[in-house]
C-alpha cells in the first residue's frame, strides 16, 4: 500500500485543466438549440368522422423548448490502473484540448512494486475526452529535489508551441517542492528545468505542493498547498507571484485556510478559473484526515480573498467510496465537465463526469405544415410559417378544412425550420385518424293526404272555372333523444368488469376518462383505477393504471372515481376505498395530480361511515366548488336491510374536514326503490 507518501506529502488528490492560452471559463458553446415538440394527443380534427363536403377544424397545439434541471451524469473510471508504474495508483489528470479538438492528459502513476515512493508522470490522449489510450511514461523521477518521486503535473501553454509543466517533487527528506519542466512537442518530450518554489515559510514549513499557475497578462498567480506536517498533517491553500516567468516568485502566504466543515485538516489542489467577478476556485477538502473527500467551491474577487461556497461534487459510486478529490475542471456551453481522481480503497483511478447546468427555455419561430395519407408536396393542406412558440409555452395553430374522399385518412402535423435549430427531430410530428363518410342527398319527409286537396267548388258546371288547392307539409323532424353507440371500451380477456366512468373535455377539445377496473371477479375485492384518452368521446384508447389500491382504508379496492380540475389546474379525485371492519366497507377518499392527471398522490380517507344516512359505507362521490363551497353528493349505504340513498356533504376549504347533512334524496320513488345512488 502507497498511500503512506501522500499523507506525508498533504493528500493524494489534485485539480487541473483544459488550457489553451492560459485557463478558459469556456470551450467551443453548444450550438444554440431548441426542442420544440407536438404528439398525437397535441393534433385535433373537431369531426373524426365527418360526411363529404363538411368543413371541419384542425388543431395543432405546439410546446415550446423546455427548460432543463441541473443534472449529472457519471461516466465512472475512464483510465484504469496497469502498466509498468502505474498498475497501483494513477491520479491528478491535467487535461488539455489540442488545437485539432483531440485531448491530452497528464496524469500521476504509482507502481505496485512494494515501495512507498518513485511516483512518475504519465501522458494518455483522447478524442473526446472521455475515452483514453495511454502514451506512456513522460516524466521520471531524479534530480536535485525530487529523488523519491515528481507527481501531481500541472501543464500550462498560451500558444500551443511552448508547454510548461509545475510539478511536486518529492526529495530524500519526503518534503514537496514545486518543480518545473518546458515541452516543445506537445507535451510528449520534456526537459526539467529544476527547482521553481522551495517549501519552507510560514505558510508552507514542511512541504509546498499542488501548484496551479495562471497568468493574466501581466502578473503570473501561483496556488498551490502549504504543508504542515503534525498530528494529524494538514495542507492550507497558498497564493504566490511575479511579473516575469524567469523571476523567483513571491510567497503571499495563505489564502484559503482549513477551517472549514469539509476542509479540515487539509484543504488542497487547487484548480482556479477567472471569470467577470474575479475568480471561482475547486479544490479538495478532507474531513477527517482519513476521508471522505469532496470537490469544494469558493469565490474571489482579487484570488487573494477568498469565500468558501461549499461542496461542489461528491462521490456517489462504488469505486469511488467516498473519496474523490484533484478535480480538472472545465465549462463547455452549459456543461461543467470534471476530471478527477476516485479511490475505492485499494486502487485510485482517472473518472469523468458532465454536470449539465440548469437552462430556461428559449423562444423560437418554426414552421408548422399539414398533410394528408403522406408527408409530401401534393399532399399538403395547410402551412403557417414564422409560427411564434415560447419557451416553457405552447402555440396553437388552426385552420378550417373541407373533407373530401371518403374513407380513412391520416392527418399529419409536422414542424419544419426552427430557429433556433432543432436539436431533437423525434418528437417533430403529430398523427390523427380521420373517417370520413360518404356524401348523400338530404332526406326529407314531406306529405299529403286526401283532406289536404280542395275544390272551390266541388260540383261545377261544365265550362265552370274553379280553384284547386293543396296543403303540402313540410318535414317534422324528430324529437331529439339520446343515441346509443354502443360499447366504446371493451374489456380484454383477462378482464371481468370496467365500469363508473368520469370524463373530462380538455381545453383543447380532446377527453380523458378515469374508470373502475376490477380483474377479479369479486364485488368487494380488487378495484382499481384506469385511464382512457379520445379525441372525439366515442373513440377510446386505454392508458394504463392511474391508481392502485393498497393504503388504509382501501386494502380491498379503489374505484368509482369523480375526477374535476380545480381553478388553479389542479386535478382532484375523490374516489372509494374498499376496507374491511366488521364486512367490507366504503369509505370516499381524495388525490391530487399537479401532471394533468398522469399521477396521483393520495391525500387520504376524506368520508367514512357510521350516521343514520350511511351507516355501512360511503360511496359514489361528486364534488363541484360553487360561490366559494365545496359540495358533495354522494350515496349512503345501508345493508340492512338493503338500500342506498344519496346524501350531501359541503366544507368551505379543502382543508376542512367535510359537514354531513343526510339525506337529500329518498330511494320512495317507483324507479329508485330500493336503491337511489350515484349522483
Amino acid at each position: 500500500m502507497k498511500l503512506g507518501l501522500v499523507a506525508v506529502v498533504g493528500l493524494v488528490m489534485v485539480i487541473s485543466g483544459i488550457f489553451s492560452a492560459g485557463p478558459v471559463a469556456e470551450e467551443t458553446p453548444l450550438m444554440d438549440t431548441v426542442d420544440l415538440s407536438i404528439s398525437d394527443m397535441d393534433l385535433v380534427v373537431s369531426n373524426q368522422n365527418p360526411t363529404e363536403g363538411d368543413t371541419v377544424t384542425i388543431e395543432a397545439t405546439i410546446h415550446g423548448d423546455q427548460s432543463q434541471d441541473a443534472q449529472t451524469i457519471r461516466y465512472g473510471p475512464v483510465i484504469d490502473v496497469g502498466g509498468t508504474g502505474q498498475d497501483l495508483h494513477i491520479f491528478k489528470p491535467c487535461v488539455i484540448k489540442m488545437p485539432n479538438g483531440t485531448y491530452r492528459m497528464w496524469y500521476a502513476g504509482d507502481g505496485d512494486d512494494g515501495m512507498t515512493y518513485y511516483h512518475r508522470i504519465f501522458t494518455a490522449t483522447s478524442p473526446d475526452g472521455i475515452s483514453w489510450v495511454k502514451q506512456g511514461m513522460v516524466l521520471d523521477y531524479g534530480g536535485s529535489g525530487q529523488e523519491h518521486g515528481v507527481l501531481y503535473p500541472f501543464v500550462y501553454t498560451e500558444d500551443f508551441v511552448t508547454y510548461h509543466m509545475w510539478y511536486t517533487g518529492i526529495n530524500y527528506g519526503n518534503h514537496a517542492n514545486i518543480q518545473k519542466a518546458i515541452s516543445y512537442d506537445g507535451g510528449i518530450t520534456w526537459t526539467k528545468q529544476g527547482l521553481d518554489l522551495n517549501y519552507g515559510s510560514s505558510s508552507d514549513p514542511s512541504g509546498a505542493s499542488y501548484p496551479f499557475v495562471y497568468h493574466d497578462g501581466s502578473i503570473w498567480h501561483m496556488w498551490y498547498a502549504g504543508v504542515f506536517w503534525g498530528s494529524p498533517n494538514q495542507c492550507r491553500i497558498a497564493h504566490a507571484h511575479k511579473a516575469i516567468l524567469d523571476d523567483a516568485w513571491t510567497k503571499d502566504g495563505i489564502v484559503i485556510d482549513n477551517d472549514g466543515p469539509y476542509d479540515y485538516p487539509s484543504a488542497a489542489y487547487p484548480f482556479v478559473i477567472p471569470n467577470d467577478e474575479g475568480y471561482e476556485m475547486y479544490y479538495t477538502g478532507y474531513a477527517p484526515y482519513t476521508g471522505p473527500s469532496r470537490i469544494l467551491h469558493a469565490l474571489s474577487d482579487d484570488g487573494l480573498s477568498w469565500t468558501k461556497s461549499g461542496i461542489a461534487f461528491e462521490g456517489t459510486l462504488p469505486e469511488e467510496y467516498n473519496f474523490i478529490s484533484m478535480a480538472d475542471v472545465k465549462y463547455a456551453g452549459g456543461i461543467v465537465k470534471y476530471w478527477y481522481t476516485g479511490y475505492d480503497g485499494s486502487h485510485q483511478r482517472i473518472f469523468y463526469a458532465e454536470e449539465i447546468q440548469e437552462a430556461p427555455g428559449q423562444d423560437a419561430t418554426c414552421t408548422v405544415s399539414f398533410y394528408v395519407d403522406d408527408i409530401l408536396p401534393g399532399n399538403m393542406i395547410h402551412q403557417e410559417n414564422g409560427v411564434s412558440v415560447p419557451g416553457d409555452g405552447v402555440t396553437t395553430v388552426s385552420f378550417n378544412w373541407a373533407a373530401e374522399l371518403a374513407g380513412a385518412h391520416e392527418i399529419m402535423a409536422v414542424i419544419s425550420d426552427s430557429i433556433p435549430a432543432e436539436i431533437d427531430l423525434s418528437n417533430n410530428d403529430a398523427l390523427v385518424t380521420i373517417n370520413i363518410q360518404e356524401g348523400q342527398n338530404q332526406i326529407v319527409d314531406l306529405f299529403i293526404d286526401d283532406q289536404d286537396l280542395c275544390l272551390s267548388n266541388p260540383a261545377p258546371t261544365q265550362g265552370e272555372t274553379i280553384t284547386i288547392g293543396a296543403t303540402v307539409h313540410g318535414d317534422t323532424g324528430n324529437d331529439g333523444g339520446w343515441q346509443k353507440h354502443g360499447v366504446v371500451i371493451d374489456i380484454e380477456p383477462d378482464e371481468y368488469r370496467i365500469a363508473y366512468p368520469s370524463v373530462l373535455k380538455l381545453d383543447n377539445g380532446t377527453y380523458m376518462m378515469w374508470y373502475q377496473h376490477d380483474d377479479d371477479g369479486s364485488e368487494s375485492y380488487g378495484y382499481r383505477i384506469y385511464r382512457a384518452f379520445s379525441y372525439d368521446g366515442i373513440n377510446w384508447n386505454k392508458q394504463g393504471l392511474a391508481l392502485d389500491y393498497g393504503n388504509a382504508y382501501e386494502q380491498h379496492g379503489a374505484g368509482k372515481p369523480y375526477v374535476m380540475i380545480a381553478d388553479d389546474g389542479v386535478y382532484h379525485m375523490w374516489y372509494v376505498g374498499i376496507g374491511y371492519s366488521g364486512g367490507y366497507r366504503y369509505y370516499i377518499h381524495h388525490a391530487v395530480s399537479y401532471d394533468l392527471g398522469d399521477t396521483w398522490t393520495k391525500l387520504g380517507k376524506e368520508l367514512g361511515f357510521g350516521t343514520s344516512a350511511d351507516p355501512d359505507g360511503s360511496t359514489g362521490p361528486h364534488v363541484i366548488y360553487k360561490d366559494g363551497t365545496w359540495h358533495m353528493w354522494y350515496t349512503g349505504v345501508d345493508w340492512t336491510p338493503g338500500q342506498t340513498k344519496i346524501c350531501y356533504a359541503h366544507k368551505t376549504s379543502l382543508s376542512d374536514p367535510w359537514i354531513r347533512e343526510g339525506v337529500v334524496m329518498e330511494n320512495d320513488g317507483t324507479y329508485d326503490n330500493p336503491h337511489t345512488y350515484y349522483p
